[in-house]
């Protein structure tokens, strides 16, 4: 079938995942569900998109086609769209849906409930596979919360670095200073330890980015 790919692959950075066990994380499958066979129109992720070799499609403009109303361009910028609000509102949910399910796992496997403390180990992990999707798309913008190019290890790096200092300097000191004000003090307390926490993750960060090569992945 020319032009479609099937997904029952998934992308892991450079490592392919088995047909079976990628359904299972993308689609929410556990064990003993029927895999279902799935076409999408075009490579699987965004890797797979800069990736793929370019082959003539019946429906793709041809030299000299004017655009017609509705048409967008290709690649259009994504950063401050609507869509970019969309991606980072999705990306959050499906990030912290993940630490949801693994912290109720641990309770369930504490309170004696082995199969429950499973499938939320197996929802953690398919709702991370979302989150790294929507990561892939948000890196055309750059870092979700600060902005900075993403790509490169120096620069995941970078930008790592970033996201703490603005935690430790302006996000968690306003939170422990709003928990004061309205009497939760134990709430304060936990977020200026947040602070500290921050300052320690930046340290090693900044000391992870002083073994890298000089210069290599500077933004372009």
């Amino acid at each position: 079938m020319p032009g479609f790919s099937v997904a029952t692959r998934v992308l892991t950075g450079r490592r392919e995942v088995g047909a079976r066990s990628a359904l299972r994380s993308c689609c929410g499958l556990l064990a003993g569900d029927v895999a279902p066979q799935v076409y999408v129109k075009g490579p699987v992720s965004p890797r797979e998109t800069m990736n793929a070799p370019k082959t003539p499609r019946d429906d793709a403009p041809h030299a000299g086609d004017a655009p017609h109303a509705g048409q967008v361009a290709p690649n259009p910028e994504l950063r401050d769209t609507r869509t970019h609000e969309n991606l980072r509102a999705a990306f959050s949910v499906d990030s912290q849906a993940v630490r949801m399910w693994e912290y109720f796992g641990r309770i369930a496997e504490i309170e004696g409930y082995p199969d429950v403390a499973r499938t939320f180990r197996e929802l953690a992990e398919s709702q991370a596979v979302n989150a790294h999707g929507h990561l892939d798309f948000l890196m055309r913008a750059g870092e979700p919360l600060v902005g900075l190019p993403l790509g490169e290890t120096a620069q995941n790096v970078r930008a790592a670095v970033a996201v703490q200092q603005h935690d430790a300097k302006d996000v968690l000191p306003d939170m422990a200073r709003t928990a004061r004000a309205e009497g939760f003090m134990d709430i304060a307390s936990w977020f200026d330890t947040m602070v500290l926490s921050r300052k320690h993750h930046e340290r090693r960060l900044a000391d992870a980015l002083a073994q890298l090569a000089p210069g290599k992945g500077s933004a372009s």
